[in-house]
């Protein structure tokens, strides 16, 4: 079913019954343009409505769905809305023309050509250079109520693509697409790159579309299963950074399948395509590239991990973030170092939680203590928050295996500076979440120590945090926590207080 679903993206590069060899060749700007062929694209086969998937569980949904641009009204929000740029030293507009009208068929896409958009750098950018292309591509989506722009280069390497959302994709994820990422192909690429761009507009796309996102789900994942030949050993591009960065694409595209399925296949497809791009790829990369290319690779193998219990794969996921310190200059590449050592951090906690290692959750809060140096609370606050929740779990768990005090005051520390920054009005499950952390912190020094001040501190979080999640529905959790103040009570009746 997932073929005949995208079998009219080959048939609309390729026409019916074309050979590879009979579709254009790359015309640069400099040189004289060969032709495109002009073959009509047809119309999509038609399928019945796709069964909903499970949701992703950490994808944001974005104003864009409700407040557009000017042209927001013309747009269909139960589709992907593309807009689509001419390709860079496409001299006679055919290749551009060409996708384009591609797209356009595609299920649950909208295309819009616009004349311009923002300039697309060369292929090495920067961090800086690449942070402004997506704020600069942010500004332009949201005045034409659009959810992604597709810029391409057209050059000797191939056709470079770059997809931008309206959303900043996530950081550190195996599901987040990079900085510094874009898609080099053949310009005359086969059926299998067609479903990987398919899935890369998809997987960029589902973000901003929280109320199709099973529709989608279910197109992304034919999708990314037609892509897997991409894996085999005898898969070969044009050159090795056309298959670091295809590998690339479809480590995101199979990671973003894990996120909405749960299934630990995903994160498998993801590992080896980020381990392959590493090796297969150019010796000489960007130390942006590669620095995300480790990243997600670390943060996947973390995941995978916890997935299928092996060790192993935090012990890897640890070298290849460990490694990132020495390719990148924590100067030049402060992001990268940051992230770096956030997921080191995030690894070590998972590993010292499943063996009940304390040396594990010392090395994971000497991790974040890196991270915060990059992400303080002055300069990147809601990343800080984030570490500074992953510190006070670190030594939480610490405090477990120890049956001394400085780890659970440390913990206590670290959930206060967390719940000072949350804003309760804003977003009330966040803020509980925070509250409860502090409360559980409490409530286990207050057992060591017999303290009555830390036990009405710990009944007061927990109090606040249940009326919030019996406000918002969640009643298991509510449930647990009316359960911890029970314990707080009893021990207050006993001599505690």
């Amino acid at each position: 079913m997932a073929m005949a679903i995208f079998d009219w993206f080959v048939k609309a590069f390729f026409g019916r019954g074309a050979a590879k060899s009979s579709a254009p060749k790359l015309a640069l700007a400099e040189e004289t343009p060969a032709k495109a062929s002009t073959g009509t694209p047809i119309g999509v086969v038609t399928t019945q409505k796709p069964p909903n998937a499970p949701a992703a569980d950490n994808l944001r949904p974005s104003v864009a769905d409700d407040q557009g641009g000017q042209n927001a009204a013309a747009s269909d929000p139960s589709e992907v809305r593309i807009l689509l740029v001419p390709f860079r030293r496409d001299r006679e507009g055919k290749f551009t023309q060409r996708f384009s009208e591609t797209l356009k068929n595609g299920q649950m896409i909208s295309v819009r050509e616009v004349a311009e958009g923002p300039s697309m750098p060369g292929p090495r950018p920067t961090t800086q250079q690449a942070a402004a292309l997506f704020t600069d591509a942010a500004v332009m989506l949201d005045r034409e109520g659009a959810d992604l722009l597709i810029l391409g280069d057209l050059s000797k390497a191939g056709l470079r693509l770059v997809f931008l959302p309206s959303e900043l994709p996530s950081e550190g994820r195996p599901d987040g697409f990079g900085l510094g990422d874009a898609l080099l192909v053949s310009p005359n690429f086969d059926a299998t790159i067609a479903n990987l761009i398919y899935a890369t507009v998809l997987s960029a796309a589902l973000p901003m579309k929280p109320k199709i996102r099973s529709v989608l789900a279910s197109h992304l994942m034919g999708a990314v299963q037609q892509a897997l030949a991409l894996l085999n050993e005898d898969s070969v591009q044009e050159s090795q950074d056309q298959t670091a960065s295809v590998l690339t694409y479809l480590a995101v595209t199979a990671a973003t399948v894990w996120r909405l399925n749960g299934k630990p296949e995903g994160l498998a497809t993801a590992v080896n395509a980020y381990r392959r791009a590493l090796r297969d790829g150019p010796k000489e990369v960007t130390p942006l590239v590669v620095g995300e290319l480790k990243i997600r690779l670390g943060s996947a193998l973390k995941e995978l991990g916890v997935a299928t219990g092996d060790l192993n794969l935090f012990e890897e996921a640890a070298d290849a973030l460990e490694s990132i310190g020495a390719v990148l200059s924590r100067k030049t590449h402060l992001r990268e170092w940051g992230l770096a050592y956030q997921g080191l951090g995030d690894v070590l906690l998972v590993r010292g939680k499943q063996e009940m290692e304390s040396s594990d959750c010392a090395n994971a809060i000497v991790a974040f203590d890196a991270a915060l140096e990059v992400f303080t609370q002055q300069s990147h606050l809601a990343r800080w928050i984030d570490v500074m929740n992953q510190r006070g779990a670190a030594f939480m768990t610490w405090g477990a295996i120890e049956a001394g005090t400085k780890e659970l005051d440390g913990a206590i520390t670290a959930y206060r500076a967390v719940l000072a920054e949350r804003n309760q009005s804003a977003n009330p499950m966040l803020w509980a979440h925070a509250s409860n952390n502090l409360g559980s912190a409490a409530f286990a020094l207050a057992k060591r120590v017999r303290d009555p001040e830390l036990l009405r501190e710990a009944a007061g979080c927990f109090d606040a945090a249940v009326l919030i999640y019996e406000q918002h529905g969640h009643t298991s959790a509510a449930e647990i926590i009316r359960k911890n103040i029970q314990r707080v009570e009893r021990l207050q009746a006993a001599g505690g207080a």
